[in-house]
């Protein structure tokens, strides 16, 4: 068996009671004005589906074993630590098809993301349809100037160096954002055949470490200094 601690509060706060609990929205009936921080527990039944609780001013409330398993205080979890990488780092691969159908794969992939930055999802098939597939299943897509969803491809006007075939240096995408991209999803569709197209990447945290490491005042001059950012 397990032992599990509930606040008393906290059980007092989530009472599944109509009157306590909207039992269609789930939203909260009890004000936070009106709920006593310091409130304690008169009795606790043990009852064949669960627990009853009775308060001090005679109010019970009625717990499903499940409920509470579900909610049970869990130890204490670790964050996936970022891990700096350069330029022996290997990108982890992952494959498209394991991550849509397997929960497992999906969460692989998910913490070689936050722990390293950047991944490659390989056998992705070569349609717009498959990138969206992927990113409704992680969260929802932020909207930019750009739109939604944009493809990359070279335009006689172009607005941006993207959409031309001139090289682009390392750089960040939409900096001057004031909610800046958390996850971009860059798919390859149609591949050149040629020469160029190669991909540079660098691990930008590994990058400022190092400017804090060995220049603290230049990494304290561009940590703290604002400046005018402008794209077209």
């Amino acid at each position: 068996g397990k032992m599990s601690q509930f606040a008393a509060v906290w059980l007092r706060d989530n009472c599944p009671d109509p009157r306590i609990t909207d039992p269609t929205s789930f939203g909260r009936l009890l004000l936070m004005s009106n709920l006593d921080t310091e409130i304690t527990i008169e009795k606790v039944d043990v009852s064949p589906s669960g627990v009853l609780v009775t308060w001090p001013d005679g109010h019970t409330s009625q717990y499903q074993d499940q409920w509470l398993r579900d909610r049970a205080w869990q130890e204490a979890e670790t964050e996936t630590e970022k891990e700096f990488w350069g330029a022996e780092h290997r990108l982890r691969r992952h494959q498209f098809g394991e991550i849509v159908a397997e929960e497992k794969a999906m969460l692989d992939w998910l913490e070689d993301l936050v722990k390293y930055g950047m991944t490659i999802v390989e056998n992705t098939p070569c349609t717009r349809e498959s990138l969206r597939n992927l990113q409704s299943k992680i969260g929802q897509a932020k909207v930019t100037h750009f739109g939604t969803y944009w493809n990359v491809k070279t335009k006689s006007d172009p607005m941006n160096l993207a959409y031309t075939s001139k090289t682009l240096g390392l750089h960040l995408d939409l900096p001057f954002y004031a909610y800046t991209p958390g996850v971009q999803l860059l798919h390859c569709i149609k591949q050149y055949h040629g020469a160029g197209g190669d991909n540079e990447f660098a691990d930008a945290f590994a990058v400022a470490e190092k400017i804090r490491e060995d220049n603290p005042a230049e990494f304290e001059l561009l940590s703290k200094t604002e400046v005018y950012l402008w794209d077209a």
